[in-house]
């Protein structure tokens, strides 16, 4: 075979290679596409009648990224036997907002300024180390169009608590933190146990809290804002 013949095979083969590649990526994020509409329109029903108190719990969303927010101190849990006081400017907070996704994400990119292809990428192809952002609140969240009200039993409080505290990476009983990192001056990023991942991210663990709390919510949420619209519906 001549040269020429040769190089032209090459790349031919290239040109095969690089076309079976974005295929499966289309195809891939097609699938996916589809699980997460599935996810969004089964209904994870919950009986949630119950006698008593009711503790009011807020999901609020940034467009991107959902959080839980709790009160710090009530009669069913203390934040502050758990999280270091010190951490935190001396204000008087009362709520706090409590949220997870990957740890390079939310260092890396303070602002959508920052947001790097290399860092979204790799936050949705590879399992990476998650972390958890707390932000500590002076007044209670308002109700709007991006921040949705719950109310939850006593015992689905106390479950929520525990699966927020199961998501925090333990040093000598001690939420790890991750030092010197903040973006407002209220608020500091722990370590998680947990990986994030594709089928992991931060509004399916917000989606999963709400599950373990009693709420009735989506299957599955990828989508901040359908998980704020299925809440208020």
């Amino acid at each position: 075979m001549s040269t020429k013949k040769k190089v032209i095979k090459s790349i031919q083969i290239f040109f095969w290679s690089f076309s079976q590649i974005i295929s499966l990526l289309i195809s891939g994020v097609v699938l996916y596409m589809i699980y997460a509409f599935l996810g969004m329109s089964i209904s994870y029903r919950q009986n949630q009648s119950f006698v008593g108190p009711k503790q009011k719990i807020y999901v609020r969303s940034n467009g991107v990224h959902t959080d839980i927010c709790v009160e710090i101190q009530n009669r069913y849990y203390d934040w502050w036997t758990f999280l270091d006081r010190t951490d935190y400017p001396d204000r008087n907070f009362k709520w706090m907002a409590i949220g997870w996704g990957d740890e390079e994400f939310y260092t890396q990119t303070k602002t959508w300024d920052d947001l790097k292809v290399s860092t979204t990428l790799s936050s949705f192809l590879l399992a990476t180390q998650g972390a958890l952002h707390v932000e500590m609140l002076v007044n209670e969240p308002q109700e709007n169009e991006r921040c949705a009200i719950v109310e939850v039993s006593p015992e689905g409080y106390k479950a929520l608590t525990k699966y927020i505290h199961g998501s925090f990476k333990l040093n000598n009983s001690d939420p790890e933190i991750i030092e010197e990192f903040t973006y407002f001056g209220t608020d500091r990023f722990y370590r998680s146990k947990q990986q994030y991942h594709l089928f992991e991210n931060c509004n399916s663990w917000t989606n999963m809290g709400l599950k373990k709390a009693g709420v009735s919510t989506m299957a599955w949420a990828v989508f901040p804002q359908s998980l704020i619209n299925f809440l208020k519906d």
